[in-house]
């Protein structure tokens, strides 16, 4: 995954986990590449908690990039209005849990070959949770497709 210059904005639900975490790896990636970007995160409804940061307009208008972790945040965008940008979805569902250590065979895989394995266990197991092992890998299989 080759990461363009700009300024991303990573929003899930709460911006407690996914966008948090998206965030702070994908600053990481891009370190790793040498890259200067802008990167954050915000919640749709962070403000509920406390914790996380609350999406706003200006966090919105700020950005060149805008993914989202599912469609239906998607659609909640537009009431910050997008500038007309591209809104990427990531397709992640809320499953993610920072304290969960995924199985060593996970670190095996690929970013497409944990997609899949995320899918068929999510479709046969709606508690099902990932660690940061197949998150990571669901973020640079998406991002890999949104941002060539």
């Amino acid at each position: 995954m080759k990461i363009k210059k700009g300024s991303y904005l990573f929003i899930c639900k709460a911006n407690e986990n996914r966008s948090r975490y998206a965030e702070e790896w994908f600053a990481r990636k891009a370190k790793e590449q040498g890259v200067r970007i802008k990167v954050r995160s915000a919640g749709l409804d962070a403000g509920d908690n406390g914790e996380g940061t609350q999406l706003t307009g200006k966090c919105v208008d700020a950005s060149d990039y805008i993914l989202v972790m599912q469609q239906d945040m998607k659609q909640r965008l537009n009431m910050y209005g997008n500038g007309g940008k591209r809104v990427f979805v990531l397709d992640i569902p809320d499953i993610f849990d920072r304290t969960i250590v995924d199985p060593e065979c996970c670190r095996q895989m690929g970013p497409h070959e944990a997609r899949e394995y995320v899918k068929r266990k999510y479709r046969h197991d709606k508690g099902f949770r990932i660690g940061k092992v197949l998150f990571e890998k669901l973020l640079e299989d998406k991002l890999d497709a949104c941002l060539s």
